[in-house]
């Protein structure tokens, strides 16, 4: 095999990589988008809309005013919805799981939601936020032996 024709492999390989990882980026906005939009529509009390955005194995589940009874369960605990603070995708069962962080008056919760492959809402969970487990702490310096607790002594101002 020439040099050049490596080359090639290598350049068609590398775009073909490229373009798999654009379009797992392009996809998972896309679902962050269709959850955004839906809590979004949830918040404003346009239930109407949302319910819109459901598939219908949910569809045929939940009513509007059911989503209004969620939402206002969840706003009654948590307090008013103030913003988004992070999200995250995980695959699960042929459906994109987008777990959006989100900041209430009271505090933060995960949203999860369920979109299926044509963009529509498969379901919605909410749970208390779970932070990240807290990376260990860094290991201290040693204490010299002249400030240790119970060792150190008073300075006696020129005795000595």
């Amino acid at each position: 095999m020439t040099l050049r024709t490596t080359l090639c492999r290598f350049t068609v390989t590398t775009v073909m990589v490229m373009a798999s990882a654009l379009t797992a980026f392009a996809q998972a906005d896309f679902v962050v988008g269709k959850a955004d939009d839906f809590i979004t529509l949830m918040n404003k009390g346009d239930y109407q809309k949302a319910y819109a955005q459901l598939d219908s194995n949910l569809g045929f589940q939940v009513t509007p005013d059911k989503l209004k009874s969620i939402w206002s369960q969840l706003t009654t605990k948590a307090g008013n919805f103030v913003e988004f603070k992070k999200s995250d995708v995980q695959p699960k069962d042929g459906f994109s799981i987008v777990v959006q962080v989100c900041k209430f008056e009271k505090g933060l919760v995960d949203l999860h939601v369920a979109v299926n492959n044509q963009g529509q809402i498969a379901g919605l969970t909410i749970k208390d936020h779970k932070a990240p487990p807290a990376a260990p702490a860094a290991a201290q310096p040693a204490t010299p032996p002249q400030a240790s607790a119970g060792t150190a002594q008073p300075s006696q101002g020129g005795q000595g």
